[in-house]
């Protein structure tokens, strides 16, 4: 919870895999709220509703939750959405609602107050309003029921997929050594007839006939037993070849659900270059020259004109023209360097009517 003035914060702040993080946050005028578990319900059962949505997270092959989309207002369409939920949501809790009591002059702007989520409510609810900064941590049961079952679905299936990748891996090194065998079976028949070629050619010779007759009755026995094997090794070939057409069955529809992916991907690029001309990245305020400089990620090469914003005691604001280039660069606005630099200030930048970067300094 972030107290200022007359308004106060609840952000809801859930850590991702790979460092990453995601944020949703919901502003009150002169009213607060007391009932800390039901918010973290609300923001949980979101959370559950974006990773099922798919838009701006999913999970990955381990059934970790990772980002989709690098920033949430690229996708439009699924920020209203959570944007409605959250309102309808908080609306219920009407009757948790409480007037803001007045600012508490006597505790320094800088302080701050961490709970747990199993600490006394009046502690928390006090903090909330008296302190600039109040946060509850919650370091387990943050993911509802449907959540884990869809993290199971999702590893089960992971799972299932590098089984049968093995086995397919496994039936073609059993396809190749039948066909070694088979070309091993036909090296044995041609020598079978060479030896019955022998004896052929023995049989005029009277004193070694009968070895001759055992040698090609060994031989006869030997085609008989390869015929035998050469049936069962053909039948484990057509059904190698039934997993294997199966498996590229899946493996297609795999690759179509990706080039869909891929192309849901460049609609979600042109929207956003049709949205703003650029991304800002960071910002940094010098106090003494009053210039506002910001790192951003340029969509296409324009001209645009720029107004900073600025609020803490008094509403500072200025305009102008700046030329945005196309990838990562740096750039910067004059404000003013009347600013108080002991004091914090809500930096604002827009295009138009759009806020496309800020932050605190």
């Amino acid at each position: 919870m972030h107290r200022e003035d007359k308004l106060i914060y609840y952000a809801y702040v859930r850590k991702l895999e790979a460092g990453q993080y995601i944020g949703l946050c919901v502003v009150l005028n002169s009213v607060m709220l007391t009932d800390f578990n039901e918010m973290f319900s609300i923001f949980e059962n979101l959370i559950t509703s974006l990773v099922v949505n798919g838009n701006i997270l999913q999970f990955n092959d381990k059934g970790d939750i990772i980002s989709k989309a690098s920033q949430l207002y690229t996708n439009q369409a699924e920020v209203s959405r959570v944007t409605d939920n959250l309102r309808n949501e908080f609306a219920k809790l009407e009757n948790t609602r409480k007037p803001l009591p007045p600012v508490s002059y006597g505790i320094a702007k800088n302080e701050k107050r961490t709970f747990s989520v199993g600490d006394n409510t009046n502690d928390i609810v006090k903090a909330s309003v008296s302190f600039n900064y109040t946060f509850i941590v919650k370091q387990k049961d943050f993911d509802t029921q449907s959540l884990s079952s869809y993290r199971g679905i999702v590893s089960r299936l992971n799972k299932e997929k590098a089984d049968l990748s093995q086995k397919y891996q496994d039936l073609q090194k059993e396809h190749a050594k039948v066909l070694k065998q088979k070309k091993q079976f036909q090296l044995v028949v041609f020598l079978a007839l060479a030896i019955l070629g022998c004896g052929i050619g023995l049989f005029f010779l009277n004193d070694n006939l009968n070895m001759t007759k055992s040698e090609l009755a060994d031989a006869n026995n030997t085609i008989s037993i390869r015929n035998d094997t050469i049936e069962s090794k053909n039948n484990q070939i057509t059904d190698l070849r039934r997993d294997v057409h199966n498996l590229n069955v899946y493996l297609n529809d795999e690759r179509e659900r990706r080039e869909q992916v891929e192309k849901d991907y460049e609609s979600f690029k042109n929207s956003l270059n049709n949205m703003q001309p650029f991304i800002v990245k960071s910002t940094s305020f010098n106090f003494s020259s009053g210039w506002l400089s910001f790192d951003y990620y340029g969509l296409r090469d324009t001209t645009v004109t720029v107004q900073v914003k600025a609020f803490g005691n008094y509403a500072y604001s200025n305009s102008a023209s700046i030329d945005i280039e196309k990838g990562y660069h740096s750039n910067s606005i004059y404000l003013s360097s009347g600013l108080n630099s002991s004091d914090w200030y809500s930096f604002e930048l827009l295009v138009g009517n759009r806020i496309i970067g800020g932050d605190r300094h």
